[in-house]
């Protein structure tokens, strides 16, 4: 009797066995993938964080370039008040740089939690990461367009004789 149940447990001890490899080589599979999209992540966190020093770069360039013409001011109005554009050019760029913070916030929550979320942090940095992007192709959309018709004019202006 002992031999039959042994040959009738043969299959499920193999079975058992084949589920222990499975186990095992999915258990390595899911710390490569965790080990990936920790790169992936962090990589996301990098991209945010160039983003920003870019929106940065661009605010200090827009402030160096309103010093330099208050002391040799356009005398044309309409002319001055296009750097009125300058606003909401620095909202964007300012929304830029706090959804970049977002991003790493996001990252550094991951982190700390004892169970990772990846489907939750994928999703947040996602979501900032484009709302990023966004804000600041906005905010350079303006100052480029703001740059186009200041060389336009500059081009057509006649300087005024001394």
């Amino acid at each position: 009797m002992d031999a039959t149940v042994a040959v009738l447990l043969e299959p499920f001890k193999k079975m058992l066995a084949s589920s222990h490899s499975f186990l095992h080589i999915l258990a390595q599979i899911q710390q490569n993938t965790d080990s990936v999209v920790d790169k992936g992540l962090d990589s996301a966190v990098s991209f945010a964080q160039s983003l920003s020093q870019w929106a940065y770069i661009t605010i200090g360039a827009s402030i160096a370039l309103l010093f330099r013409d208050l002391s040799q001011r356009p005398k044309p109005w309409l002319i001055r008040c296009s750097f009125l554009a300058f606003l909401p050019g620095w909202f964007f760029l300012g929304l830029a740089i706090f959804k970049g913070m977002r991003v790493h916030g996001a990252y550094i929550m991951y982190l700390m939690r004892p169970q990772h979320d990846v489907p939750a942090a994928i999703q947040n940095i996602n979501a900032d990461a484009a709302s990023q992007l966004s804000a600041l192709r906005c905010g350079l959309y303006i100052f480029g367009g703001w740059l186009v018709a200041y060389l336009l004019w500059w081009i057509a202006h006649r300087d005024e004789s001394k």
